[in-house]
């Protein structure tokens, strides 16, 4: 009788809250999505500082320009060609890209919701990620009927800012 009866009180004390009706979660409302995304940012700014490459493309021809920089590039092929022989045979290369890792998220944040034009009970919602590269630098040779007209750094003398925006439909069904 020495533990038997505090034991048996606990079980159904388990049981009951168990078994019980919960209060059910607080529905989260936009504001407090974004305060969380927003608490996010620091985090996503660490992650993407250590796991993006600082250069990424060409990576031999990135090193016989500049040999003691760069040693984290990924890559052996241009990171894009262009070839159009039709007006005047353009042949455009991004041979390489540095400063990737130099991106800073400035903001994430739901959208108020809008109407979705085909049907009037279908809301849109986006969510928008802002950010800066603050040290992009990205190297193009251009070429138009053999002629090299850029073997040059064309962007970015200046931070680059940029936004990207998910979106979906949602509706109710019931």
């Amino acid at each position: 009788w020495g533990f038997g009866p505090p034991l048996m009180f606990c079980f159904w004390v388990y049981v009951a809250w168990k078994g019980s009706p919960h209060k059910p979660h607080k529905m989260m409302t936009r504001t407090s999505v974004n305060h969380v995304l927003n608490s996010w940012i620091p985090i996503a700014n660490r992650r993407i500082r250590l796991s993006i490459p600082e250069a990424k493309g060409n990576c031999k021809a990135l090193w016989a320009r500049y040999p003691q920089k760069y040693r984290n590039c990924v890559g052996r092929e241009p990171l894009a060609r262009l070839h159009n022989t039709v007006s005047g045979g353009w042949d455009v290369t991004v041979l390489w890209a540095t400063g990737l890792n130099e991106v800073i998220i400035t903001e994430m944040k739901v959208e108020p919701p809008s109407l979705v034009p085909v049907s009037p009970v279908a809301q849109g919602w986006d969510l928008t990620l802002s950010g800066v590269f603050t040290d992009l630098r990205v190297w193009v040779q251009a070429r138009k009927d053999g002629e090299a007209w850029i073997d040059n750094t064309v962007c970015c003398q200046k931070n680059f800012t940029f936004a990207v925006q998910a979106s979906t439909n949602c509706t109710q069904n019931g």
